[in-house]
């Protein structure tokens, strides 16, 4: 899809409405959704918003939004409109094959094969070399917990979850911290956990693990 250009920004509530928009048009029946890390929250958001649509859901390395209290709510909204107002620009790599070291760097499970594969999808052609495709304003999370969704509200929608949950994490995942694992464990307390081999990019690293768990 396009980038939303400069000035614009990326909101928890639009990743959500697309999710719903997308499931309303492929099917009438309920179906297993996953959701990896960001995408587990819009996961397990639409799981509560909309029961009648989901039979199963998975949620692979899921996060929490950080909690904003009182003291800090003015610092963290200035340094988020500081970053909107000047965000990052992706890192010109002179070829494919240097964009693949870098995955490489960050997913060390990663082979070579699969790095270049990757590296060929996600990167486009500059005059210079090449970069990411994703949009670099993706790295900050302003929409999150400035959209009225702060973390209390959504452990609230956790707990409000109908469908059977499979919660998994990598056991050499560093996003994983315990204070967000007990208020997971507190919110979904039915929930079946299961611990693979590997870091937070799950479906790099255990994706035939991963595949058999949502297939099985």
């Amino acid at each position: 899809s396009q980038h939303v250009g400069q000035g614009g920004s990326y909101n928890l509530l639009d990743f959500l409405a697309d999710i719903d928009a997308v499931a309303e048009k492929l099917s009438n029946e309920p179906f297993t959704l996953v959701g990896h890390s960001l995408g587990s929250i819009i996961a397990a958001m639409l799981s509560s918003i909309r029961p009648q649509k989901v039979k199963n859901l998975i949620l692979v390395e899921t996060v929490l939004p950080t909690e904003v209290n009182e003291d800090n709510a003015i610092e963290q909204l200035t340094t988020h409109l500081d970053y909107l107002a000047s965000p990052q620009e992706h890192q010109i790599f002179p070829d494919v094959a240097t964009a693949a070291e870098r995955l490489r760097l960050t997913t060390p499970t990663l082979s070579e094969s699969l790095a270049m594969q990757l590296a060929d999808r996600i990167t486009e052609s500059k005059v210079d070399g090449v970069c990411w495709r994703w949009d670099a304003l993706l790295r900050t999370r302003t929409g999150i917990g400035f959209n009225g969704i702060d973390r209390a509200k959504y452990l609230g929608l956790l707990r409000q979850i109908k469908a059977p949950i499979t919660l998994i994490y990598g056991d050499r995942s560093d996003f994983n911290r315990p204070e967000d694992l007990s208020a997971q464990q507190k919110a979904m307390p039915n929930a079946t956990r299961i611990v693979l081999a590997g870091g937070h990019n799950l479906h790099l690293e255990a994706a035939i693990d991963l595949a058999k768990i949502i297939g099985g």
